[in-house]
């Protein structure tokens, strides 16, 4: 629904975004048609390569240069990405919008033109990308916006109708929408809540669901004499231990314990840091490894003592507070089972007679899967940080609505995945070796020696190769290298020649524009939605803690200004201390600082050498008769009480602090280091940010940013989270690839790698920005592995991409967008607050006269803000 009725604003975006394509293509086309091209020969007089300019590989001399007895094996370079016609400056600019190598465009316009040509590419970039691309996402957002309070209106709507009618006809019938309870099944105490949706009056009903099936089956099984002796037993935990038993007792007192779970989660990250110690190049016959392993038995049986102290505390399974009930106890028991189980298969294993290890080696090899799943004992982190936790509850109630998403991106991923199998399928094979350009078919690629008839490793063969290809164009890294393959594409057996079907970008344009500009959007359109819903019954609860801590009457907070006794000197300054044109001086002289900053340079000028010393001894000073100024016009306590002012004082302090070292050092005064110098210098540049005192916009995102940073805090663990597990089960998976002349790797290298849990913890974070991660998933796929080691790579055709795609889609869709709605919800939240001071302040000023504070009608907002909450929170309910 959301999607339909946004097409409208869509289509219009469509249509400007369209008109600013075709506006900077033609005039990419004049300023850099044909120019994006190189003719290189070869010298057999001076015996050295040239390069010269030339036309579209059509240079005047291109003639007299064939024939020309110094210059062999002339070669004209002409690059994809160009301007030479309308059609491929339009898919040249539209590659630049993705983002997609973009600077190797740049860097080959200013290569063949001027420098200057910089300022087309960085219009482009801040224009289209930054500016038209994102308004594309304000229309998916403001369109979810808008539906929710459509449904939200409805809903009221019908809650009215519905208690009208009850009033009208004094009669308990209600209407069919509203005939049945809602039931909200909670996990921490087991029972049932049963709301009614006129009223809002909830009834608990202590369920015994659990205990009636259990009740059932061991009556049917065991007989009614075993059923009634077990009956007895109920409040006991695991059948044995009584409610007032000793060590049941003991051990509830332990768990209630803060100190407990402080010791529990010190294990826990502890455990984390061993499993990211493990690396397959271990050998099993090393020191380390035999105490990695004891470290490991270690471990297990400390979770699994946790795990016997909470069951005996408050059962396993019947109960409304048992070790069971919750989903983290459940993952935890889970764990602990893998653990023992993983014990168990390695201690066996060691044990196997010689003559028997070739009959148990497939099964150990296969249970070893195990060992892989120890690597989520890190998650149950989130459940003993409680801001971890927000955000994972967060996360966890968008899955519904992320799953719409997912299912929609699944049908258009269908629909272009079969149109690409059909459009493609055999047509993605080329010919490899060293007279390849030569070649026009299979058979006479085959024929050659040194040849091979090669597949690409994204291509649409079949449906499954054909989702693969399409989720990597949907991100936008690598695409175009898929696209230049699907339009030099010819037939089946058939070498691919240079843009043979220029026809066959629109089907890659299209589904990049409708799936990866419009469809995938959708993503932050729902996580900013669901994090706004998640945050409403917290905003209901603080604001009614406001309400309670700010009290029911209005007062003024001021009789008279502050400044009222102020003797008349004092008074100018203060009146010109707070004027705004007093700030605007101050910015402008800040500026120019700044701009007096950025004049050094190396090798720097005699005549320019003492310049900026001696403009940040004259801008100090004005910066020091501006604190002092303030000061003495506004007092002591009033001054350092504003933060700003407090950021004034410190840039002042550190300027001022600057000099003195700085003479202290030449005068060889004090042993001062001279890094010291040079980062103090380095702070200067803080001066700048003065200037947010002045603009009011400026005020507002630095306060979104400052009242977003505890959200964006545990957003930052979750995501390290996230990494460490999917770092540590990447060197298990992928830490004995290999690269060598059978496989080589275009993309896994020194940099980027899976041998150590460091490496792969930047090559992952790699991969979340988004760089080149189609060609490091390519590398560890090993499609046609015939090394020694292919037998353990067998899989990792199927694993590579399911476990890349999973960490491509919880990092760039899911977690980044979380922190966009973060970001959202508290600019919004401070562009309210600031519009609001600005209209109280003025109600004051004309009510009470300029200087006098009124803090009436304050609570009467926060009031209605309660309320309004309330209802959305009803509303959420129903």
């Amino acid at each position: 629904i959301v999607m339909v009725k946004a097409l409208d604003s869509a289509a219009a975006f469509l249509l400007l975004l369209i008109l600013f394509i075709f506006i900077f293509s033609v005039l990419g086309m004049h300023l850099f048609g044909g120019k994006f091209c190189t003719l290189e020969a070869f010298n057999t007089t001076s015996r050295e390569k040239i390069e010269m300019e030339c036309r579209c590989c059509a240079c005047i001399e291109w003639n007299l240069l064939k024939i020309s007895t110094d210059l062999k094996d002339l070669t004209c370079t002409e690059e994809r990405e160009n301007f030479n016609s309308l059609l491929f400056a339009l898919l040249t600019v539209f590659q630049i919008l993705t983002q997609e190598d973009w600077n190797e465009i740049l860097y080959n316009a200013m290569k063949n033109t001027k420098p200057w040509a910089a300022l087309y590419f960085i219009a482009l970039i801040v224009i289209v990308n930054y500016i038209l691309v994102n308004l594309l996402v304000a229309i998916v957002v403001e369109n979810f916006q808008n539906e929710t309070e459509e449904n939200n209106n409805h809903s009221i709507d019908k809650v009215g109708q519905s208690k009208t009618q009850t009033m009208i006809t004094n009669n308990i019938e209600i209407s069919k929408h509203f005939n049945k309870l809602t039931t909200l099944k909670l996990n921490n105490d087991g029972d049932t809540r049963q709301q009614d949706p006129i009223t809002g009056d909830i009834r608990f009903e202590i369920t015994t669901q659990e205990s009636r099936n259990t009740r059932s089956c061991i009556s049917r099984v065991c007989g009614e004499r075993i059923f009634e002796c077990l009956k007895k037993r109920e409040n006991h935990s695991l059948y044995l231990f009584s409610p007032s038993n000793r060590l049941r007792k003991a051990f509830q007192r332990l768990l209630a314990q803060k100190s407990f779970d402080y010791i529990i989660l010190f294990f826990i990250v502890f455990n984390s840091i061993i499993l990211a110690m493990e690396r397959p190049s271990i050998s099993p016959e090393s020191c380390e490894r035999k105490i990695l392993i004891y470290i490991n038995y270690i471990f297990t049986s400390i979770f699994t003592i946790e795990m016997m102290i909470k069951v005996i505390a408050h059962g396993l399974i019947i109960g409304p507070r048992t070790y069971l009930h919750t989903g983290w106890n459940s993952m935890d028991g889970c764990l602990v089972v893998i653990s023992i189980t993983d014990i168990f298969i390695m201690i066996r294993g060691s044990f196997t007679p010689s003559t028997e290890q070739s009959a148990t080696s497939h099964m150990l090899s296969m249970l070893r899967v195990f060992r892989l799943l120890r690597t989520l004992r890190a998650v149950t982190v989130i459940n003993r940080a409680p801001g971890l936790k927000l955000v994972m509850d967060t996360l966890l109630s968008s899955l519904k609505s992320i799953g719409h998403i997912i299912i929609i991106c699944c049908v258009f991923f269908i629909i272009f995945g079969i149109l690409g199998v059909q459009l493609f399928k055999g047509k993605f094979y080329y010919c490899e070796g060293p007279f390849a350009d030569n070649v026009t078919t299979r058979q006479q690629c085959e024929a050659m020696a040194d040849h091979r008839w090669k597949n690409q490793h994204y291509n649409f063969d079949n449906l499954f190769h054909a989702l693969l290809t399409l989720f990597v164009l949907s991100s936008k890294d690598g695409w175009v290298q898929i696209m230049h393959n699907g339009i030099d594409a010819v037939n089946v057996d058939m070498q691919p020649i240079k843009n043979y079907s220029e026809a066959n970008l629109i089907y890659f344009i299209s589904f990049i524009s409708i799936v990866g500009f419009f469809v995938l959007n959708m993503f932050v359109g729902v996580v900013v939605e669901s994090f706004q819903d998640c945050q409403t019954q917290q905003e209901l609860e603080k604001q009614a803690k406001r309400v309670k801590d700010f009290g029911l009457e209005q007062h003024l907070t001021d009789d008279l200004p502050y400044h009222a006794n102020f003797l008349p000197w004092r008074k100018f300054l203060h009146d010109l201390c707070i004027n705004k044109y007093f700030d605007l001086t101050i910015g402008g002289i800040i500026v120019v600082n700044v701009f007096t900053m950025s004049l050094e340079f190396y090798p720097s000028s005699p005549r320019l050498e003492n310049f900026p010393e001696y403009c940040n001894y004259v801008f100090t000073v004005i910066f020091l008769l501006e604190f002092i100024w303030k000061i003495v016009a506004l007092g002591p306590l009033r001054y350092f009480k504003d933060k700003w002012y407090q950021l004034d004082a410190f840039i002042v302090i550190l300027s001022a602090a600057s000099i003195i070292i700085e003479k202290v050092l030449n005068e060889n005064i004090l042993p001062i280091n001279p890094t010291i110098i040079r980062v103090i210098r380095i702070l200067r540049i803080a001066r700048i940010f003065k200037l947010l005192k002045i603009a009011n916009g400026l005020q507002t995102l630095m306060h979104t940013v400052m009242k977003a940073l505890p959200q964006v805090g545990n957003l930052s663990l979750l995501f390290f989270l996230f990494v460490f597990i999917f770092a540590t089960l990447g060197v298990e998976l992928f830490g004995k690839l290999e690269c060598d002349d059978e496989q080589p790797c275009t993309s896994l290298n020194k940099h980027a790698n899976f041998k150590n849990f460091g490496i792969a913890l930047l090559t992952l974070f790699r991969v979340a920005t988004g760089d080149n991660w189609s060609g490091i998933m390519k590398d560890t796929m090993r499609p046609n592995d015939s090394s020694a080691h292919a037998g353990n790579h067998r899989f990792l055709t199927i694993i590579s991409p399911l476990y890349f795609i999973a960490f491509v889609v919880m990092t760039q869709f899911v977690l980044i967008n979380i922190v966009i709605a973060v970001l959202l919800k508290k600019l919004e939240d401070a562009t309210t607050m600031i519009e609001e001071d600005a209209v109280s302040d003025e109600d004051k000023r004309r009510q009470y006269g300029p200087n006098v504070q009124h803090d009436g009608g304050h609570v009467e907002k926060l009031l209605l803000d309660v309320n309004a909450l309330h209802v959305k929170g009803k509303i959420a309910k129903l």
